[in-house]
């Protein structure tokens, strides 16, 4: 239900009509103040996309494109509410203290009312601006202008709403609207930061650092000198003097490096010098304490197919009909596992990288933690259910026919489930994980190893017996993540990694036969996994078995990919090791703090380590945006991910990695309001901003894995 709040903003809400024009250029701008439109496809020359219709509350009606490239709301019954009938457009940027002005036409086939608002996009639907007017069937032009007096919402709504209207002109019960040329401009411009705060002129990790670690600070502006203060009397504690200005190409700025290792005090601080002062941050023995938890924890809150309860919120058992094989009648329990992240399907790509990151990280660890074995059961439970009891073949996701609505709860999404059709890549990494779950579980569970021991085995059968890559996109009629393997990628590193994983856990020859005449691969995400298989092949049950000569090619393509990540590292000086900032950047730079962590362990590094524990202070706040990546962690943590459970309770629960700048901006907040940033700044905290913004298991699963190691060797 989409709520209609009774109370209105303080409006400059001047509804003005006048005679139609001609049909206006609208292609969504920027916004910068200069009369452009900030509203994309607002003459609807490209159909009704992103322009969405919602029946509801007893209301019936269709929403069209017609052939003068028009819109038509054709309405069969007002329903019960004003807003049973709403059409929207969603991801529109208002910025706190700025003035917009919105014009449109319209008509109506008889005489009524209308509401148009500008609102939050998710409960309770704060209205920003709100205006009623009255159409007929003549076009005309309407027009307001509103201040935007809230804080700054990067995915507002605009909602105008054709049911019962709540005061006059309800108009006949059936009637069809025409609207066209939708202009929304930014006519006073608030001159405040683009990103909703003040940014700090030097950057922290706003948890904190080790008392005898490496501690460095970013100075963005400002002089050299700086001081170091304590956050309960502002009593300055150090002084120091930064580097020399350095340029960071990816954040657009040339800053300096300010170190203070040599301080040891514990504490709590902040950093200051001629232009201001940066977020606190702590200096203690363990300043991740309670990090690896919050990060674990996400796996719990993204339980499906059970009762949820927490201090965070709580839900009903969702997701546990039976699933329909695409193109079939058959239908097939597929309950459990977790949420695959900000939407609620699974799908075995990403599910297979983040079990084997959360093994990997229990495996090394000096002290394995029991209870991470029992959370990573359930997904395994899941996984052993995608495979097909017949063929040993794996579907490659259950999903329904659409994503949930935005704000919808996982136990409203009572829509059809259905199995995607069987992959190579999915059957491959689930042959992998499967052999390699077998290597963790053999001895506390040893009926339930064998098990995944014989599904990894079948699936390696499948996987003979299709030698061809299948390759993956979404079917007919299906539309989700997907997690399909670029194009001309290949299922090659899925395929080596299942070799390696079966070969480490049975030392049987035909699985080393294949690793051996196999290239070698890299890659510790969903779509490129092939260091998953040099590790597994590195981490043999017998390492008496390995092939010598293939063992140190595989210890030296790590070594090599180490150096790479070193080489992006000390070129930049947020001391972050991305080459490029695309889609899930900061999973990226979690997976080769990983990977540095991994080659630690071949070859002792201490420049490894440390480089590791940096990408770990750019997540947390030691970045051009001073913003700590995490939701619930710092002091500028990330408060609105794209997490349909987050946004219908109003509350991100701690602990969930954020995807991160991507300057390809991929969706329509980023376009219209990151154009101009540089890449290392194509980020906004906001839920419409699904391509920055989103969170998912395969990139919590690495910074876990980083989080535990660091934790170790500390």
């Amino acid at each position: 239900m989409r709520k209609i709040c009774i109370f209105l903003l303080l409006l400059l809400c001047l509804g003005t009509v006048a005679s139609c024009g001609e049909k206006k250029e609208n292609g969504a701008d920027t916004g910068d103040g200069s009369g452009k439109n900030l509203i994309i496809n607002g003459d609807f020359e490209n159909g009704t996309k992103p322009w969405l219709f919602y029946p509801q509350e007893g209301g019936k009606g269709a929403f069209s494109v017609n052939g003068d490239k028009q819109a038509v709301v054709s309405v069969k019954d007002m329903g019960r509410v004003e807003y049973s009938l709403q059409l929207n457009y969603s991801s529109v940027v208002l910025k706190k203290g700025c003035t917009y002005r919105l014009s449109f036409d319209a008509k109506s086939s008889s005489e009524r009312q209308i509401a148009v608002r500008f609102q939050l996009g998710v409960t309770p639907y704060t209205p920003y601006g709100e205006e009623r007017f009255i159409l007929n069937p003549a076009m005309q032009n309407f027009s307001y202008t509103f201040d935007m007096e809230w804080k700054t919402d990067m995915a507002a709504r605009l909602v105008l709403n054709f049911g019962v209207p709540m005061t006059l002109f309800p108009g006949e019960q059936q009637q069809e609207i025409i609207l066209d040329n939708f202009r929304l401009e930014l006519v006073k411009e608030s001159g405040g930061s683009l990103w909703g705060y003040e940014m700090p002129p030097i950057h922290v990790d706003q948890l904190g650092y080790g008392i005898n670690a490496a501690k460095t600070a970013i100075i963005a502006q400002g002089d050299a000198d700086f001081q170091i203060c304590r956050t309960d009397d502002d009593a300055v504690v150090y002084s120091g003097t930064a580097g020399d200005l350095m340029e960071s190409r990816n954040a657009g700025e040339s800053v300096r490096i300010a170190n203070f290792s040599k301080f040891k005090k514990e504490g709590n601080y902040y950093i200051k010098n001629s232009e201001g002062r940066s977020l606190s941050f702590a200096i203690s023995n363990r300043p991740y304490e309670g990090l690896k938890e919050a990060v674990f924890d996400m796996f719990k809150y993204q339980q499906c197919g059970e009762a949820i309860t927490n201090s965070f919120w709580e839900h009903e058992a969702c997701h546990t009909s039976l699933a329909r094989i695409y193109e079939t009648d058959t239908r097939v329990d597929v309950s459990g596992g977790w949420h695959d992240g900000g939407n609620y399907g699974r799908y075995v790509p990403p599910a297979t990288t983040a079990v084997a990151n959360l093994l990997l990280a229990e495996k090394l660890a000096v002290d394995p933690n029991r209870a991470v074995l029992v959370e990573v059961r359930k997904e395994l439970e899941w996984l052993l259910k995608m495979q097909d009891p017949e063929s040993g073949g794996v579907y490659h996701q259950v999903t329904t026919a659409y994503w949930a609505g935005d704000t919808m709860r996982p136990e409203d999404d009572t829509e059809e489930l259905i199995l995607s059709p069987i992959s190579s890549a999915a059957t491959a990494d689930f042959a992998a994980v499967m052999a390699m779950a077998y290597r963790s579980y053999e001895e506390g569970a040893p009926a339930f190893a064998d098990q995944m021991l014989l599904a990894s085995k079948r699936a390696w059968e499948w996987l003979a017996l299709h030698p061809e890559d299948t390759g993956f996109s979404n079917p007919l009629g299906i539309v989700s993540s997907e997690y399909g393997d670029s194009e001309n990628k290949g299922d090659g590193d899925e395929r080596y990694w299942a070799a390696c994983a079966l070969f480490a856990a049975t030392g049987a020859d035909e699985y080393h036969n294949y690793v051996k005449q196999s290239s070698i691969y890299k890659g510790l995400g969903w779509e490129e996994v092939g260091d998953f298989g040099n590790i597994s092949y590195l981490l043999a049950k017998d390492t008496q078995t390995l092939d010598g000569e293939r063992e140190k090619e595989v210890k030296v393509h790590i070594l090599e990919e180490c150096q790479d990540i070193m080489k992006i590292y000390e070129e930049e000086p947020y001391q972050v090791a991305l080459g490029e900032f695309l889609w899930e950047s900061n999973a990226t730079a979690s997976e080769n703090a990983m990977l540095l962590l991994l080659g630690n362990t071949l070859e002792l590094d201490e420049n490894y380590v440390t480089a590791a524990e940096d990408q770990l202070h750019y997540l947390l706040g030691r970045n051009p945006l001073s913003q700590c990546y995490l939701t619930g962690v710092g002091e500028n943590p990330v408060k609105n991910p794209h997490h349909r459970l987050s946004e219908a309770v109003g509350l991100a629960v701690p602990g969930m990695l954020a995807a991160g700048p991507n300057k390809a901006l991929d969706d329509n907040v980023a376009r219209s309001l990151l154009t101009k940033q540089p890449p290392a700044k194509c980020y906004i905290d906001q839920a419409g901003t699904f391509t920055v913004n989103e969170v998912e298991i395969c990139w919590n699963a690495p910074l876990y894995f980083v989080v535990r190691t660091l934790e170790g060797q500390k």
